[in-house]
């Protein structure tokens, strides 16, 4: 409302809902939680020592069952906060306290990738009008084909 840039706690992570299809595909001790997929370095998760395939399964008192969970749970904390992670690390669980940091330096990263340009037969044209560009023309060629549309 006045003009600021609104910021959550941020954990540092990419993960993936677990359900029975996951988990059987990755070996996991658990059937439900949140698969880390991705940690940023020097990210807060990075630092407390979180690892690609653990399976968050609580963030503080709160029990986490699916990715969208995880991130609820994280942004119900204050940036700044350290709250509890609790982990299935193969059929270990373990527990990291995570220092949340700000999202505002990953908003601005997102920013300044939608910002990019890309020079078009002359002219500069931003990535994210390139993709809309990318998509109508994509639509355009499945109404004309003979097999699209229908």
């Amino acid at each position: 409302i006045a003009g600021e840039t609104v910021t959550h706690a941020y954990i540092g992570l990419s993960m993936q809902t677990v359900n029975n299809q996951t988990a059987y595909q990755n070996n996991l001790a658990v059937s439900e939680g949140a698969y880390v997929v991705e940690v940023a370095a020097d990210g807060p998760a990075a630092e407390a020592g979180i690892q690609v395939g653990d399976v968050i399964t609580a963030i503080g008192d709160e029990s986490i069952v699916s990715a969208d969970g995880a991130i609820l749970a994280v942004r119900s904390h204050n940036i700044g906060e350290t709250v509890p992670v609790t982990v299935m690390r193969g059929t270990e669980e373990m527990t990291f306290d995570v220092t949340l940091g700000s999202d505002e330096s990953l908003q601005q990263q997102q920013q300044d990738q939608q910002n990019q340009t890309v020079n078009v037969n002359g002219q500069d044209v931003s990535l994210e009008d390139l993709i809309n560009l990318y998509q109508q023309y994509q639509q355009q060629q499945q109404q004309m084909s003979p097999f699209g549309g229908m």
